[in-house]
């Protein structure tokens, strides 16, 4: 498998240019569009990830919210809520005429190797 390109993510504009963190007074339209240009750079490469994991990826959890990341010399660790189990979970409680329950499913991506 080839290497990840999340390697040499240095800053939170390397891994989606759809992140707005700007603070007041420092939007930078120029570094918006550099941005932009390689994330659709990014998005027309074939994903570096196993066949039966790709479903994760390209998008197909943009709707999932974060639910804690953890980091340290070696490792990081990003936990998700996956928006499409708490569908399922949702619909099912409908199906079965019961209240649904606030539930988290959480997915784990962790990225090994890592350097601070």
């Amino acid at each position: 498998m080839a290497k990840s390109w999340l390697a040499n993510a240095k800053s939170i504009h390397d891994l989606d240019a759809c992140v707005a963190i700007h603070p007041a007074g420092s939007y930078d339209e120029a570094r918006e569009e550099r941005a932009s240009a390689k994330w659709l750079a990014k998005r027309a490469e074939p994903l570096p990830v196993e066949p039966q994991f790709q479903g994760f990826f390209g998008s197909q959890m943009h709707d999932s919210w974060v639910i804690a990341i953890e980091r340290n010399q070696t490792r990081l660790r990003v936990r998700l809520d996956c928006i499409h189990a708490d569908i399922f979970a949702l619909n099912l409680a409908s199906e079965l005429g019961r209240e649904p329950v606030r539930s988290q499913w959480p997915v784990d991506l962790v990225l090994l190797d890592t350097s601070l």
